[in-house]
């Protein structure tokens, strides 16, 4: 498991992973949506901070971001509420 995903996301050759355009290629975005989806989990189609740490814990051996890292999360696309956007999470694997 990577992250909580199904394992399809190992079976993917790096260079699969980029499409022609160099953003994320379908199938990739297929997966992280799903990721982004296990780990939304009020639903709300973004993720807050507590959910997206868990999403790091979980990729990261229970380590969390820390204050500086999470202030640098604006770089990426949030909603109006400062939450990252499913736009952001691809954003941010990209």
């Amino acid at each position: 498991r990577v992250c909580g995903s199904s394992t399809t996301l190992l079976l993917l050759m790096p260079a699969s992973l980029l499409g022609d355009d160099d953003w994320l290629a379908p199938g990739f975005e297929v997966v992280l949506t799903e990721i982004f989806s296990r780990f939304d989990a009020d639903g709300d189609g973004s993720l807050s901070v507590p959910e997206l740490q868990a999403f790091v814990r979980a990729c990261n051996g229970g380590e969390e971001m820390d204050e500086d890292e999470l202030s640098q999360l604006s770089a990426f696309h949030v909603d109006a509420k400062g939450q990252m956007t499913r736009r952001g999470f691809f954003e941010m694997m990209h």
